[in-house]
């Protein structure tokens, strides 16, 4: 498989049909704020959990027990919080930096998030192609590539169409 540079490298002989970032950026707005929220509400919680008697009444008057008891609910809280929030933080900078890169022989999409992320297709292994609004589907063979948010949707949808269907 060939890295990013050489595909550019090949590209730059093909006649480029786009090049460029979506217009809309996929923002994770809802799921930040229902992160936000769960967080507030597991840390209230377990504020008043670990102050409360029930760890007392659980472990009598042993300090380690209890200490080990509101670890154990830390971690249970949490630590899938944190899981939650990394992949939150993965999903914005990977819509900061998603690049499209479409010529007259291949479709590419471009993530350089954490870890740089490309997948390409050729066009002519495209079995059929939609557009929805400013949104390019290319159905592949068992998969398929999404194309969000594309200035001129309707003028690369149909350059693509027509290479496809020679």
């Amino acid at each position: 498989m060939k890295n990013v540079e050489e595909r550019i490298a090949e590209a730059m002989k093909e006649r480029v049909l786009f090049s460029g970032a979506p217009t809309k950026k996929p923002y994770p707005v809802v799921q930040t704020i229902l992160l936000a929220a769960v967080f507030i509400a597991i840390c209230v919680t377990d504020g008043f959990l670990m102050g409360a008697s029930v760890f007392k009444s659980i472990s009598g008057e042993k300090i380690a027990v209890q200490v080990a008891l509101a670890v154990v609910a830390f971690c249970l809280h949490v630590v899938p919080l944190c899981v939650w929030a990394y992949a939150l933080t993965k999903s914005f900078f990977a819509a900061n930096t998603t690049r499209y890169f479409i010529t007259e022989k291949s479709a590419s999409i471009i993530v350089d998030s954490f870890v740089k992320n490309t997948r390409t297709a050729d066009l002519f292994e495209i079995s059929r192609s939609e557009l929805k609004k400013d949104t390019m589907i290319l159905y592949l063979k068992e998969d398929k590539m999404v194309f969000k948010n594309l200035p001129d949707a309707k003028k690369i949808y149909d350059a693509v169409f027509k290479i496809t269907k020679k």
